[in-house]
């Protein structure tokens, strides 16, 4: 694998701003958990507050408030007068993978389905539709229902896949003879939507650009490939689909000045920008190596000095594999 081409320093904060628009939102999960079809409809969406709070019980019987706070969260309203949600969507953007999601995630639908059951059984006390006990015990009816919660995890970090933890059973420990049992104990999928889990031709945004292209960030080789394969449409991307781009490949230029990168018709050559933006990261990476090669050299000429290796510190001016030797044993390689 080849190195890195493309330093993944999305900001978070831009990154959660820019999946906030509807369109972008919608398109996220149409296109990576309904495969395409066109099911959330961005015009019945409604943002909603992030902020959870979960209580718990601490050792001495005290109830404590937990704060939490999701990245995107909408739900879609129906199209009756009602204006009820239909479903309620959320999205965890995360540029490092999380051994602990599926209970964050599963802690988080549970708290928005208590929520509603909290707000149900409220109403249903003051509007007096319990009629038996097994109502009043929960304070829901036996023809509540709650509204669905989807919750999508959306990666976009440095290593290409996300291989685990996918779903609970993961990151619980099945010893002895309830090795063969474990399906008996409730799980929890997440839906990891990443270059590698998604068809890309699912996307009507920019999303779908973004996931093509994070999935060969990582290979010089393949970038390039992907961008000469189909450069007509890379040289003429709309600038909604750069500014999508450009948040989460970080490329700076293309965020503030798109129109130097503009072409005669109005479209923008993301093929220039990204060429561009290699060849800046190559030229970084390059002046990183040389300030730590001059750290290296610097701290092994002091050691010597410390030693007095006069006839050392000679030869290693002249002796480019000595030197190298001198570094190994000192540990001083990268």
């Amino acid at each position: 694998m080849g190195k890195r081409v493309i330093k993944l320093n999305a900001r978070d904060a831009a990154v959660c701003k820019a999946l906030s628009n509807a369109t972008t939102f919608a398109d996220l999960f149409n296109g990576s958990i309904f495969q395409g079809e066109q099911v959330i409809d961005p015009s019945r969406l409604v943002a909603c507050s992030e902020r959870q709070i979960l209580q718990v019980k601490t050792e001495n019987d005290k109830i404590r408030d937990i704060n939490r706070i999701r990245d995107i969260k909408m739900q879609m309203k129906s199209l009756d007068d009602k204006g009820q949600s239909e479903v309620i969507l959320a999205v965890e953007a995360q540029r490092e993978v999380h051994y602990g999601m599926p209970i964050r995630c599963f802690a988080y639908d549970s708290v928005d389905y208590l929520d509603q059951m909290k707000i149900r059984a409220k109403r249903n006390r003051h509007s007096h539709n319990l009629k038996n006990s097994a109502e009043f015990l929960s304070g829901l009816t036996e023809d509540d229902r709650l509204t669905p919660v989807l919750t999508i995890v959306l990666y976009y970090g440095d290593k290409k896949n996300w291989t685990k933890p996918v779903h609970l059973h993961d990151m619980l420990n099945f010893t002895g003879s309830f090795t063969r049992w474990r399906e008996k104990f409730p799980n929890y999928a997440l839906h990891i939507a990443s270059s590698d889990t998604v068809n890309k031709e699912n996307f009507k945004t920019g999303l779908r650009e973004v996931f093509e292209l994070l999935e060969v960030c990582h290979d010089k080789k393949g970038l390039y490939k992907i961008l000469k394969e189909n450069e007509e449409h890379y040289s003429h991307l709309s600038r909604e689909r750069c500014e999508l781009i450009s948040v989460f490949l970080d490329i700076p230029a293309l965020r503030e000045k798109p129109e130097f990168y503009e072409n005669e018709l109005g479209g923008v050559n993301m093929c220039t920008a990204i060429e561009e933006m290699v060849r800046d990261g190559e030229k970084r990476g390059e002046r990183r190596g040389e300030r730590r090669g001059e750290r290296r050299y610097n701290q092994l000429l002091k050691k010597l000095l410390e030693e007095n290796r006069t006839k050392d510190i000679f030869r290693m001016t002249e002796d480019q594999e000595f030197r190298k030797k001198l570094l190994r044993e000192e540990k001083l390689e990268l």
